[in-house]
């Protein structure tokens, strides 16, 4: 799988399937799903590994690139299972929101709900970033935080 590939997965996590409101503001609205926290945290995951497949001293391994694939794969894999689930509870609030008499409690539950998913999409994209930081190499580390303290480095 080639870098382009790999990148091409973060796209969007969840297809476009709703035009909720829940969370949704401005241009927003036209593409929620633009702002599922699993499509956030996959995006900043994947620009830290465009990063490091930048490195120009010392570059990636081919070992490192592929295990880099690997675990975007595998935390996409992981955020499209929650974000599904967490898309189901938010159209399922966004149902009982329009009904003629609404129940608070039902609503006030479905919001923990979906709170609590959105925290284990949390954890999944922090484990990742620390797996993703723990392929690199102490050397690429450095230089790493270098280009992004000081800008582009030779």
């Amino acid at each position: 799988m080639s870098w382009e590939e790999a990148a091409s997965l973060s796209r969007w996590v969840v297809p476009f399937q709703t035009r909720g409101f829940v969370g949704v503001q401005g241009s927003e609205r036209d593409n929620p799903m633009t702002v599922t926290p699993g499509n956030q945290f996959l995006c900043i995951l994947k620009d830290h590994a465009k990063r490091y497949f930048r490195l120009a001293a010392p570059p990636l391994t081919d070992s490192q690139k592929k295990r880099v694939v690997r675990l975007l794969v595998r935390t996409r894999d992981s955020l499209i299972e929650k974000d599904a689930l967490d898309l189901s509870l938010i159209q399922r609030f966004e149902a009982q929101v329009l009904t003629t008499s609404v129940d608070v409690a039902a609503l006030d539950r479905l919001n923990e709900q979906i709170g609590a998913i959105e925290g284990e999409e949390g954890e999944i994209f922090l484990s990742s970033m620390k797996s993703l930081q723990g392929i690199l190499t102490s050397a690429q580390k450095k230089h790493s935080l270098k280009r992004m303290l000081w800008g582009s480095l030779p």
